[in-house]
């Protein structure tokens, strides 16, 4: 998949490379064909309107979770849009014009990257893949007859990442610890030569990003998936840690109506300031606390904000911040005005509506919690 205007002369290439290309606008309206069917690679062919074209991959990207594809940028200027590029999550960045053979040969490595199979891993047999993302890959693996999910980081494939490899051990100490309905079980962590890995529950379903995409929720099942994952939350704030990246493509739906919160990666305590920059902003935007924007630390009423805003695009059907850019909506945020339940799901009444909007309050001092939440919504 290519997203943008890519040279007419570069897709032949690619199809006799076995590649089904399909060139697309960065347009609203190509988002969910996009998550309906993934595509193995994107590529984005950047030009005067770049950000958008980035905008429109991050929103693929985080909405594919786990799942999501590598992306091959192809650009042209200064140095500048080639670094704008990487810190958007592009694995690879090439200088405009491209050699059609050149573009081939990328990204069939790429393609390969994100389709290949390790086989078998610390006894564990690899079945197939789950998803792709920035702290690691995910597989659906078996041993003994139990199947599990696998989380694998591997140090070998490219130059050694402290700091990836840190967030890895974090998520598996997180797991370690924390026993709650709304979390995944640990099974057990280890090594093979420069594979970390960590096998945790399995949790069929999909995730609540993808379901969105054919439906909204009803309030009963919005009141379930916020009780689920404040009650998951809690359990980690408990511990002294901030999750710091509750978004729809990390919470798992479960075909017993059931939710789990997933992606520990991000999660750090209160109180620690490192792995993270001083100046570093981390999770997704569209779900992020006004004070977080604005520079604060991450608390739990953070988390608890970002679950508000994950319900209210789980009632709505969509996210209602995404009709800006990246730099619109950290404004939008940072000015306190966040949207509420009367804004885009105006039927919406009754004890979800209390909470959703008690969650958003842009204040945090001012803000529900999460025991408040559920105790509303238990009532």
């Amino acid at each position: 998949m290519a997203s943008g205007t890519l040279d007419p002369e570069l897709v032949p290439g690619l199809c006799a490379e076995g590649f089904a290309v399909r060139v697309c606008r960065p347009d609203p309206a190509n988002l969910n064909p996009a998550l309906i069917r993934p595509p193995v690679l994107l590529i984005l062919d950047l030009g005067t309107d770049h950000e958008r074209i980035l905008d429109f991959a991050e929103r693929v990207r985080n909405g594919l979770g786990d799942r999501a594809p590598e992306a091959i940028a192809l650009a042209e200027g200064g140095e500048e849009i080639f670094e704008r590029a990487f810190a958007r999550g592009a694995r690879d960045v090439l200088a405009k014009p491209v050699a059609s053979a050149v573009l081939r040969v990328k990204s069939a490595l790429h393609a390969r990257a994100s389709s290949s199979l390790p086989g078998n891993l610390g006894g564990y047999r690899i079945l197939r893949l789950l998803g792709r993302g920035g702290m690691g890959t995910v597989y659906f693996a078996e041993k003994d007859g139990l199947q599990v999910a696998l989380k694998v980081l591997d140090l070998g494939t490219e130059p050694a990442d402290p700091e990836a490899l840190a967030r890895f051990r974090r998520e598996t100490d997180i797991l370690r610890s924390i026993h709650a309905p709304g979390i995944p079980a640990f099974l057990e962590a280890g090594r093979v030569d420069e594979c970390f890995f960590l096998a945790m529950e399995y949790v069929p379903g999909e995730t609540l990003y993808i379901a969105l995409h054919r439906k909204a929720l009803t309030e009963a099942e919005g009141a379930r998936v916020i009780t689920d994952v404040a009650g998951a939350l809690e359990a980690i704030h408990k511990t002294g840690l901030i999750h710091r990246d509750v978004k729809p493509a990390n919470v798992i739906l479960s075909p017993g109506g059931g939710s789990k919160l997933v992606d520990f990666g991000l999660a750090k305590l209160a109180i620690d300031f490192g792995l993270t920059r001083s100046d570093e902003v981390v999770g997704t935007i569209q779900y992020m606390a006004p004070e977080v924007v604005l520079g604060e630390n991450a608390t739990p009423a953070t988390d608890a904000f970002a679950l508000g805003m994950t319900a209210l695009e789980a009632l709505a059907g969509k996210s209602p911040l995404l009709s800006g850019t990246t730099d619109e909506m950290a404004e939008q945020l940072a000015d306190g005005k966040v949207p509420r339940v009367s804004d885009v799901a105006p039927k919406l009444g009754g004890a979800v509506r209390r909470v959703v909007d008690g969650l958003l309050e842009p204040k945090p001092k001012k803000r529900m919690t999460l025991a408040e939440a559920r105790a509303a919504l238990a009532g």
